[in-house]
């Protein structure tokens, strides 16, 4: 996934792109810092980095629109909180499941988040081809593309089919099936929201090159 070229770039990532003004870190206070910290981990990476000036700033617009609803953000961070911190399933199983729920509900902004701890965790070229074609045997062994199917049908259906349920009950606990459909809902409502208000990409983070777009719109 390389930068975006020239023509792309000409569509800036600022704040004038999204419906709601982007919330910037030094007025993350009250009522919206409160309900930002439920998921303090995301909270305090994006607050460090961005009085850091180190140019990671992953998050920072996300989060910059949910400090605008102080109780939504509250609401749905204690959600994203544990999906994302709780040790039910692994990093990799976590990303596999964002990666193809970002994929198919063609989110570049929460694709692109994503693709640094994916990398961190072994994801590399031919599996995040097989995360964007769909066809899994050659990248994953069988209960990883167990795992990406169960996405395939919660996304086509809003369920498990009780085939690939029986299949994950081979592999899985009844807790970590619950997290496996929680961490899609939790990513497919981030989705939902970064594409519903236009959530641009956050700055100096590098976007999907021009080929790679047209094939997330066109999936």
């Amino acid at each position: 996934m390389s930068a975006k070229n020239d023509k792309h770039d000409e569509t800036p990532h600022t704040n004038e792109t999204s419906k709601i003004p982007i919330v910037q870190p030094e007025n993350w206070q009250g009522d919206a810092l409160e309900g930002l910290n439920a998921f303090p981990k995301a909270t305090n990476f994006v607050l460090t980095q961005h009085s850091s000036g180190s140019g990671d700033n992953r998050g920072l617009n996300l989060l910059g629109a949910l400090a605008h609803y102080p109780t939504f953000a509250k609401a749905f961070l204690t959600f994203n909180n544990h999906v994302a911190s709780n040790e039910s399933l692994s990093v990799k199983e976590r990303e596999l499941i964002i990666l193809r729920t970002a994929w198919l509900r063609k989110s570049e902004y929460e694709y692109v988040q994503h693709v640094v701890l994916a990398q961190r965790v072994g994801i590399g070229p031919t599996e995040f081809n097989a995360i964007q074609g769909g066809d899994y045997r050659a990248a994953f062994d069988d209960k990883e593309s167990l795992l990406l199917t169960a996405v395939d049908e919660m996304v086509a259906e809003t369920r498990i089919s009780r085939a690939t349920y029986q299949k994950l009950a081979e592999h899985y606990s009844v807790h970590q099936i619950m997290d496996i459909v929680g961490c899609y809902a939790c990513y497919e409502t981030i989705a939902v929201l970064c594409n519903s208000f236009d959530i641009p990409i956050d700055p100096g983070v590098e976007g999907l090159d021009q080929e790679t777009l047209a094939r997330l719109h066109g999936s």
